[in-house]
């Protein structure tokens, strides 16, 4: 019984070497579910981010002085605001993170415009996206949310 018992071992080892899925792991690999990351993961990739994105989130426009942008902080519970030109078309994101440097500046809060404190480079995704897409490039600017 042993030399079977190690020749089963052997042959085991010498098969995962080769190949990383077994018989009953092949399909779910063909189907692109990956056991090694985790269900966590394997979650994230099956939700889609036009599922659970905010549909029509608070915006901006990119002419808003520094004090119409603190009255309007001071009644949302966000924190990140997409700028909007006169189109509606995205232009940058400013957060209450950006306003931060300057908000004890008062000479400059009808002087400056959202729009020069805000980031303009914007990381965006797609509706169409998984979440574990939106997750790294979350993760790659150490941010706290993305326009879709």
């Amino acid at each position: 019984i042993v030399p079977i018992m190690l020749s089963c071992v052997i042959g085991t080892a010498v098969c995962r070497h080769f190949k990383k899925e077994s018989l009953d792991t092949v399909e779910l690999a063909k189907a692109g579910i990956n056991l090694e990351a985790g269900k966590e993961r394997n979650i994230m990739k099956s939700i889609r981010v036009g599922d659970v994105m905010i549909k029509k989130p608070e915006t901006i426009p990119e002419h808003m002085t520094l004090g119409q942008f603190a009255d309007f902080i001071a009644s949302t519970r966000h924190t990140n605001f997409p700028l909007v030109n006169s189109k509606q078309e995205m232009t940058g994101i400013i957060s209450v993170q950006d306003f931060m440097g300057v908000v004890f500046e008062k000479d400059l809060m009808d002087l400056i415009v959202v729009k020069e404190l805000a980031t303009l480079d914007v990381i965006t995704v797609t509706a169409d996206d998984d979440l574990d897409t939106a997750m790294k490039k979350i993760g790659y600017r150490n941010i706290e949310q993305l326009p879709v």
